[in-house]
């Protein structure tokens, strides 16, 4: 059973949005051959608007 949490930020460089965000996940319960503990994401995402 995964826990997420996270949070992202739209700020503007040199006129351009851009989009930054941090994740983590917790993996309370898990099968015996899968992920267990923490595990974790960063994101910049470069947005092009018309």
């Amino acid at each position: 059973m995964p826990i997420h949490a996270g949070a992202s930020k739209l700020v503007k460089i040199e006129g351009r949005p851009v989009s930054f965000g941090l994740y983590a996940t917790y993996r309370a319960e898990s099968p015996t051959t899968g992920p267990h503990g923490w595990g974790g994401r960063a994101v910049i995402t470069l947005l092009f608007p018309k």
